[in-house]
């Protein structure tokens, strides 16, 4: 999948275009009571949000620095989609990893 779009900045048509098919893509793979893993600067996938305020995080605020592979949205195999869980906080240390 091409992420070229999440480098651009965040008023442009293509970003906004991108985030919207991320939203759709993380919901449909891994929604939990129609909330998903915010991965904005901000929440840094600690927070489970509905779409609407996800679409706002990621216009605002913008993407987690380096977030480019969405594990926490099941683009790669990871144990708390396997399970559904996730942390209620990520460590600063552990994201520094990604």
């Amino acid at each position: 999948m091409d992420k070229r779009w999440m480098d651009l900045p965040r008023h442009t048509s293509e970003y906004i275009q991108g985030v919207n098919e991320f939203i759709q893509y993380a919901f449909t793979h891994s929604a939990k009571e129609n909330t998903i893993l915010c991965p904005c600067k901000k929440c840094v996938n600690g927070c489970w949000k509905e779409a609407s305020e996800i679409y706002v995080h990621l216009i605002c605020d913008g993407f987690l620095d380096g977030y480019k592979t969405w594990i926490f949205h099941v683009e790669a195999s990871s144990s708390f989609a396997q399970y559904g869980e996730a942390p209620a906080s990520f460590p600063e240390q552990t994201l520094m990893r990604l």
